[in-house]
């Protein structure tokens, strides 16, 4: 990593990477072409058409209360956060990502609401799937209403946790037959507690079937943090510890990441460790995502273009009217603040090369366009993992800086072409990440940026700088204040 400095007042004729360097000529006439008068701008990367980013996030209706007298009540609340997201698709254009337990889906059979899931079915907006705790019927009861049995998480006999599976899925599956739809269409799996060697068995793809249900469940989660869907064994629906090892060509199932946390809570869940989820992280993990997919739009990355999905997570005991996250919010506030940005900034918006930035989506849309792509790139990878076993990033240098930071709004009042996000890491030090869609242009810093900087650059280079403007291009440049720790 080189480190240079410049002066843009004091040393005339100096400009920052970008200008000097690799095509240094073809890059200052460039920059010079304003500023004498003449319109247009050089020939850069060629633009690529592509898809837009998928937004999918993930709703899990989790497990009400396990006896009668418990049942029926939180049942009733977590119906209502159902309605009321919902409400605010129907308002919004928003999609639901919807994964039940046999616990909520019973309370729904049981109380009649099943219209509840109307739009729920292939076909419509929304999708429903399923979403297995560690519960079954009581074995000496198993008619018994609103009655679950408990067993520990990732539970190793095969036996239970096919009663698990068996009793849970009826539910769900009755879901779809009331709605007038065969149970066989119920093909989602996003997420169980119960892990065993071969999963197979449980989702029904294996050659030798003895699970007293007719699914085959192709279509489930994937790594959290990974920007596209793959093809990958049924194992990975907890993860591996190195992505690449995600990745199965020959695997039945097609995998849907969600990539980032918990809306409305930053906290530990479950085997994944600290998931960010608060409304300023999910905006900082979308900028970051939509910049990488603008990297493979614009031409600079030399990746075909791939399926790009989005998303967060949540659950009906999180989003009732009383509930708050980790950040003291309502959540169901954090929500609409979400859905609004998105839909004000990406959604359905296009960039000066045409193409569509972001668009609502459900997991049967994705994973058909998956298909699709899938056939015309035949043996090529879509997780596009880096030489660390990771998902590539074309500007994780640029990005380094941003693990820990926030993102704390857009910036005010830059020239026509310019975007500006601002972040705040841990200390309270601003950040800001600038880009330009109308090539090289000098942003004067005014009251928002620091007269004295550090600026880092995609290739792996930082400049120090000082002056009264920012020189930025189409390449993202992070710019920190100097004297911060970021």
């Amino acid at each position: 990593m080189s480190n240079k400095i410049f002066d843009h007042e004091a040393e005339a004729g100096m400009y920052p990477r970008g200008i000097l360097g690799r095509g240094r000529f073809l890059l200052f006439f460039c920059a010079m072409l304003p500023i004498v008068g003449l319109g247009g701008r050089c020939e850069g990367p060629s633009a690529k058409v592509v898809e837009p980013i998928y937004l999918v996030h993930s709703y899990h209706l989790d497990p009400i209360g396990t006896t009668p007298q418990s049942g029926p009540t939180v049942y009733a609340q977590h119906r209502d956060a159902v309605l009321w997201l919902e409400d605010l698709a129907q308002q919004s254009g928003m999609k639901i990502n919807a994964f039940s337990t046999g616990l909520y889906a019973e309370g729904a059979v049981r109380s009649g609401d099943f219209s509840d899931f109307a739009d729920f079915m292939p076909g419509g907006p929304h999708t429903l799937g399923v979403h297995l705790h560690a519960h079954h019927k009581p074995f000496d009861a198993p008619d018994a209403p609103w009655t679950w049995v408990e067993e520990p998480a990732n539970i190793e006999d095969p036996e239970i946790a096919r009663a698990i599976y068996e009793d849970q899925i009826f539910f769900v599956n009755e879901l779809f037959r009331q709605n007038g739809v065969d149970p066989i269409e119920n093909i989602i799996m996003h997420g169980s507690h119960v892990q065993l060697d071969d999963m197979s068995e449980l989702y029904g793809t294996s050659e030798t079937r003895s699970v007293d249900y007719p699914n085959v469940f192709t279509l489930l989660e994937g790594r959290r943090g990974i920007y596209h869907p793959y093809r990958g064994p049924a194992s990975t629906v907890t993860g591996q510890e190195d992505p690449s090892e995600d990745e199965d060509f020959g695997a039945p199932y097609v995998h849907v990441p969600i990539v980032s946390g918990v809306i409305g809570y930053d906290e530990v869940h479950g085997p994944e460790g600290m998931v960010y989820g608060t409304v300023p992280y999910i905006k900082r993990d979308f900028i970051l995502e939509y910049l990488e997919w603008r990297e493979v739009e614009r031409g600079a990355s030399g990746e075909p273009p791939r399926i790009w999905v989005f998303g967060w997570g949540s659950h009906p005991y999180q989003t009732t009217a009383q509930s708050r996250g980790t950040d003291g919010r309502l959540v169901r506030d954090s929500w609409s603040e979400i859905v609004a940005w998105l839909n004000e900034y990406y959604v359905g918006k296009e960039t000066p090369n045409g193409n569509e930035i972001a668009r609502w989506a459900n997991y049967r849309e994705v994973e058909a366009r998956f298909l699709e792509w899938e056939e015309a790139h035949p043996g090529v990878t879509s997780i596009d993992n880096n030489e660390e076993g990771g998902p590539r990033q074309e500007l994780a240098f640029l990005f380094e800086p941003l693990g820990d930071a926030a993102h704390d709004g857009e910036v005010a009042d830059l020239p026509e072409g310019v975007r500006g996000e601002r972040f705040r890491d841990p200390e309270g030090a601003f950040l800001w990440l600038l880009w330009s869609d109308a090539g090289n242009v000098a942003v004067p810093v005014g009251d928002e940026f620091p007269v004295s900087r550090t600026v880092r650059h995609a290739d792996g280079t930082t400049t120090s700088e000082r002056g009264e403007t920012i020189l930025v291009g189409e390449t993202p440049i992070l710019v920190v204040e100097d004297g911060s720790t970021s």
